[in-house]
């Protein structure tokens, strides 16, 4: 992560490229595989799509200032270098802009069709409630992050009025390696949310517990995978499968001995890369 200043600030605390990953995820998505039968330049152009991007944007902006908001004590604990709000942004700075960005995020979709009004709606909804109450709560919050990241991955086939399937095993790749990360992160952070009396699972059950929660969540993962792959009439879609399969097997065997913060923050990075990889894959099925 780059220096934070005054002028960075704001960027830091939206975590714009995660935005940036999101948007490209969501257009990858719409032009290679929800309208890949038309014209790519037609795709990208496509006003609607423009709308929801934006939309899911301003979205996960906003709550991910809510988040830092409530969080800013047990952020003070576990990484007091990265504390945004109270060094460089007020708090109440940060309310308002949360406001702000998460009104014209549920108003665009308002310009779209009231389905996608819905969820605009019910994603900020479950973004603040994640981050006052259920992400202190042991997997709750977890799975509901982890949803959350599913649909703003399938978002773009909702434009087309038609369930996608390809979409779907998408979705579901999202919201594994999202759990995971998630579940990872809780053991980052078990200083400061030990301090404020969180009950996260590696609080709750401790590390070792939690290590085989996400042992046993990766392995059903794998599974699923297994059986999309083989159902699946489309080779690249196999390999693909596969490939995660490899990766994931990886990940377990590195988790195994994991019991520092710097092995679980490697751990965490990892995951983000595998999220990235499967937004790239899009091009390639």
């Amino acid at each position: 992560m780059t220096k934070i200043t005054k002028n960075t600030a704001f960027f830091h605390l939206i975590r714009f490229p995660n935005l940036v990953i999101i948007a490209v995820a969501q257009y990858l998505a719409a032009v290679y595989i929800v309208f890949k039968g038309d014209y790519f330049g037609d795709t990208l152009l496509r006003k609607d799509l423009f709308i929801l991007v934006l939309s899911t944007i301003f979205i996960a902006a906003g709550g991910n200032i809510i988040n830092d908001y409530f969080d800013v004590k047990i952020d003070g604990v576990n990484k007091p270098k990265k504390l945004i709000i109270d060094n460089y942004i007020k708090r109440l700075t940060a309310l308002v802009l949360h406001l702000i960005l998460t009104s014209i995020g549920i108003l665009l979709g308002v310009l779209l069709s009231s389905k996608i009004l819905l969820i605009c709606v019910l994603a900020s909804l479950f973004l603040w409630l994640y981050s006052y109450q259920f992400k202190r709560k042991p997997l709750v919050g977890n799975v509901l992050i982890s949803l959350l990241t599913a649909t703003a991955v399938y978002f773009p086939a909702l434009l087309n009025h038609q369930f996608n399937q390809m979409m779907l095993f998408f979705a579901v790749f999202a919201f594994f390696v999202s759990l995971i990360r998630e579940i990872i992160k809780d053991i980052e952070d078990v200083k400061g949310d030990g301090l404020f009396a969180c009950q996260t699972l590696p609080l709750l059950y401790g590390m070792r517990t939690t290590k085989r929660i996400v042992i046993g969540i990766t392995l059903l993962f794998i599974g699923v995978l297994l059986g999309i792959g083989l159902l699946s009439n489309n080779t690249k879609l196999l390999l693909l499968c596969i490939g995660t399969i490899v990766a994931l097997s990886w990940f377990i065997q590195k988790l195994l001995p994991a019991d520092t913060k710097k092995e679980f923050s490697g751990l965490s990075r990892c995951c983000k890369w595998l999220m990235l990889a499967g937004v790239l894959s899009m091009m390639i099925l």
